[in-house]
């Protein structure tokens, strides 16, 4: 069945990267809970497409939004995106903290949330002191006491309409010492068709802002 949704991503020249990474694998062995088998050649497969500022066609490494077809048959992302998920050993590490966002959610909900949350930042800052507006975490949303670009989220749903997601963040402990984090949170956005993987604000970046807008999933407790 034609993927009409990463057609039209493929299309789209904002998305760097139409296919997944050039790079061999580095993990030659398939372990107990990976779905894909090792590939006998190096694939190329166009069942996985990401983007970001630093986005390479080389490696995942630099990316802020990868976008998979859930039925995919790529290796390289199940290794680079699916052991914090799907991996035994990593959940039960206790490394990461786990925390549930929602389940159900429309793309076209969680757009309209975020329009909202704009547009009341917006609002807000207009009468804010010089002072707010300089540490205030602008253009962000809180997402489990993680803050999320907006604009990183619209682009992540681009296309997107009635598709129906269950969302989970994996981040760090919030005990974990700065120096400690030496990678971005991450947002797992899983339908029934796509699989969206979407890089938070690093924490080095998210300890020189105090506050951020809400879109109602703030709370938690870890």
């Amino acid at each position: 069945m034609t993927d009409t949704i990463l057609e039209r991503l493929r299309e789209n020249r904002s998305f760097k990267v139409n296919h997944c990474p050039t790079a061999r694998p580095h993990r030659k062995e398939k372990r107990s809970w990976q779905r894909n088998q090792v590939p006998e050649k190096n694939c190329q497969c166009d069942d996985v497409v990401y983007t970001g500022e630093f986005a390479v066609k080389a490696s995942f490494m630099c990316a802020s939004i990868v976008i998979a077809n859930v039925n995919t048959k790529c290796y390289k992302w199940e290794i680079d995106y699916c052991s914090l998920l799907y991996d035994p050993e990593v959940v039960r590490s206790n490394k990461y903290s786990y925390r549930q966002v929602v389940k159900g959610i429309s793309a076209k909900e969680l757009r309209e949330k975020l329009r909202v949350a704009s547009s009341r930042e917006a609002e807000m800052l207009a009468w804010a002191s010089p002072e707010l507006k300089d540490t205030y975490n602008q253009g962000h949303v809180n997402i489990r006491g993680v803050p999320f670009s907006i604009s990183r989220l619209r682009k992540a749903l681009m296309y997107q309409e009635d598709q129906v997601f269950d969302i989970t963040l994996v981040t760090w402990h919030d005990e974990e010492p700065l120096y400690n984090k030496d990678g971005c949170p991450m947002l797992f956005i899983v339908g029934g068709k796509h699989h969206i993987t979407v890089l938070g604000q690093h924490p080095e970046d998210t300890a020189k802002f105090v506050g951020m807008t809400s879109i109602g999933y703030d709370a938690y407790t870890d």
